[in-house]
This record gives structure tokens, C-alpha cells and sequence, in this order.
């Protein structure tokens, strides 16, 4: 059988539409495996210019059993389900981070990444749909 040139624009996108299908399949995330509840978390917040550099960072740690630990905790098991890959590179307006795991969000959106090493070694990063108003126990302690 000979494929013409139509033929084979035909199959290459029904190829990219069946695996673009495959790779956002909603998946669960049992952040036991990826977290510490033992362990403080980090807190950055970051400002950029208008080119998207970097203009300023400023770190804090969320300590062990503090309200905002307990709360961010809770919010990760609350929300361990829907993810969905995502391959792309994000500057963010902050991000929560312990060890090998990474929360990434901006203020007033609509989506969060998590980005961590799953407990057989292979690195994910997955995005997910949230209510902004979950993310305001972090987000309030920045300066508007």
C-alpha cells in the first residue's frame, strides 16, 4: 500500500492526538511517599521585572507543627488527586519545597505544579486545577 503525503499527515497527528490522550490521563498522588511531616518545608517567594528575570527572592521556613505546616500538609493530602503531566518549565510567584519534592504557584491562579521524585526514582512534575482561595494561607503572607 503507498501512502500518499495526506496519508502520513493523517497518521502523525492521530499518533500525537492518542499519546497527548495517554500523557494528561488524571493521576493520584500519595504524598506520603513524596513528603516528611517531620521535616520543615521552604518557602519562596519571587519577584521578576518585565523580561521575566529575576529581580528579588526572599526564603522562609515553615517549621514542623507550626499552623501553616499543618495546613499545607493538609492541603497536599487533600488534593492528591486530578494531576496531570505537564513538561513545560514555569516561572512562578512562589513555591513550597522539602527535599526532592516542589510546589510551584502564582497568586490568584487557578493552577499549581508539584514537581518530585516518585519512590521508584523517576522524576514527575504534574499540574493541577485549585480554588485560589485554598492557596491564601500562603499566599496572605506576601506583601501585595
Amino acid at each position: 500500500m503507498k501512502f500518499n503525503q495526506g496519508t502520513k499527515f493523517y497518521q502523525f497527528f492521530t499518533g500525537l492526538f492518542i499519546t497527548i490522550t495517554f500523557v494528561s490521563c488524571n493521576t493520584d498522588v500519595d504524598f506520603n511517599d513524596v513528603i516528611n511531616v517531620n521535616e520543615p518545608y521552604l518557602l519562596y517567594e519571587y519577584s521578576y521585572n518585565d523580561n521575566d528575570k529575576l529581580t528579588h527572592s526572599v526564603l522562609d521556613t515553615i517549621l514542623v507543627n507550626s499552623s501553616l505546616h499543618n495546613q499545607f500538609t493538609k492541603f497536599l493530602k487533600d488534593h492528591n488527586n486530578e494531576w496531570q503531566a505537564t513538561p513545560a518549565s514555569y516561572i512562578c510567584d512562589f513555591s513550597v519545597q522539602q527535599n526532592n519534592f516542589r510546589l510551584l504557584g502564582w497568586k490568584n491562579s487557578e493552577t499549581i505544579i508539584v514537581s518530585f521524585i516518585d519512590q521508584k526514582g523517576i522524576p514527575k512534575q504534574l499540574y493541577r486545577k485549585v480554588n485560589p482561595r485554598e492557596l491564601e494561607f500562603i499566599t496572605q503572607l506576601f506583601i501585595p
